[in-house]
C-alpha cells in the first residue's frame, strides 16, 4: 500500500490515516493489479475485492546451440557406425 509492502492478503490494516491510498497487489504469474482508494475520516472500513488475471506463459525454445549439437552427434553416430561395420580387404 503507497509503495510499502504491508502484508500477504487476505490482510486488514489498522490505523490507516484519511486521504487517498493507492493498493497494488502482485502473485507471480499473473498481471499486477492496482487500486485506489479515499479512506474518509471517522474510522470509516473500506475493503477491495481484487481478482487478479493470468499472465501469459512465454514460450520456451531450447538454446540454438543444441539442435545443432544433437544433429552434429547424430551424423558423427552414423559415420561410425558406418565405417566400423566395413570390413578391410
Amino acid at each position: 500500500m503507497d509503495n510499502i509492502l504491508a502484508g500477504v492478503s487476505p490482510l486488514t490494516i489498522p490505523g490507516i490515516s484519511p486521504g487517498v491510498h493507492e493498493v497494488k497487489v502482485t502473485l507471480t504469474g499473473y498481471h499486477d493489479h492496482t487500486a485506489s482508494g479515499d479512506l474518509a475520516a471517522g474510522g470509516e472500513t473500506a475493503s477491495l475485492d481484487i481478482t487478479l488475471d493470468p499472465a501469459p506463459i512465454p514460450e520456451q525454445s531450447p538454446p540454438a546451440g543444441i539442435s545443432a549439437g544433437i544433429l552434429s552427434l547424430i551424423c558423427c553416430s552414423i559415420v561410425f557406425f558406418c565405417r566400423s561395420g566395413k570390413k578391410k580387404p
